[in-house]
Parts: structure tokens; sequence; C-alpha cells
């Protein structure tokens, strides 16, 4: 949900700092950092600009956001190969920023487990679906997605324990 601090949509406090430049979101940061890898500079620079535009809010600015990061130039190849490791550069920097997220992310409940991104229209970052009580018994067979997301915020939290 984006009112929770695992959220790429979440907001930051304080903002992520990376490559000399300030992120409200890791969904901003990681999609700068697509931008960047994929040539559009430009476009990588205008999300920054975006992000902290202050009379941007809310969904208005998860949005915009969201829409320079699908102009940007796209090489799947690249894509694929690269789209994982932007995402831990992204959550290992909110990691060492967000107090919310670490203590979230850290949170003894959570050990041993496998984080989920429950997002029915998602089938990369999430599982493709709803929590339902099988995905809630951790039945992997109902999965129709990757959990790329839950597998990355796994793959942090358990590199810091």
């Amino acid at each position: 949900y984006q009112g929770v601090s695992l959220s790429n949509w979440a907001i930051s406090v304080p903002a992520i700092p990376y490559d000399g430049h300030k992120f409200n979101s890791s969904e901003a940061l990681y999609m700068y950092l697509k931008c960047k890898e994929m040539g559009s500079e430009k476009i990588a620079l205008k999300i920054v600009e975006t992000d902290n535009d202050e009379s941007l809010q809310g969904n208005a600015k998860f949005d915009a956001v969201k829409k320079l990061g699908r102009k940007a130039k796209f090489n799947e190849a690249v894509y694929l190969a690269k789209r994982e490791e932007w995402m831990y550069i992204t959550l290992n920097a909110k990691y060492e920023t967000d107090e919310e997220f670490r203590k979230t992310l850290m949170d003894e409940r959570y050990r041993g487990k496998t984080f989920v991104e429950a997002a029915d229209a998602d089938p990369i970052w999430g599982i493709g679906t709803y929590i339902t009580d099988e995905v809630m018994a951790f039945n992997k067979e109902v999965w129709m997605g990757m959990n790329l997301l839950g597998k990355t915020l796994t793959r942090v939290r358990d590199e810091h324990l």
C-alpha cells in the first residue's frame, strides 16, 4: 500500500540522497536509475525536478514521475539485465536514510519470511494477485507473478541482519 513504508511510493523522510540529488520515494530513484542507464539523462534530471516540485502532491507527483520514466529510451535487454540491480541500489539507499522503512523491514515478525508484493496488476514486481488465504499460507502455486520487489526487499533485509 502507498501509505506503508515498504511501498515504493511511500514518501521517505528524510528524502533519499543519491548521485547528488534527493528523492522523495524509492520509485522516483528507481525511475531515475532506469532512465540514466537507458541513456535518457535529460529525462532522469526531469524526474529529479518533478519529484522535488512542491506544487505537485501525492498521486499527481507519483503519476508524473511514472509517466516520465516511461518516456525513456527503452532497451529490453538492458532492462531485463539491470532492473533488479536498480531496485537493490534503490532499496539500500532508502535503508540507509529512512528510519521508518528500516524499522519495518527489520521488524522481528518478518524475520525468516519472504516479503510479497500482492499487486494483482503487476506480474513482474508483484505476485500478480491480491492477498488471499492461499497467498498468506505462502502457496507460491497461486502466484501469477515473479515478486521481484518482494524478493529484493527480502534480500536487503537479510543482508542487513
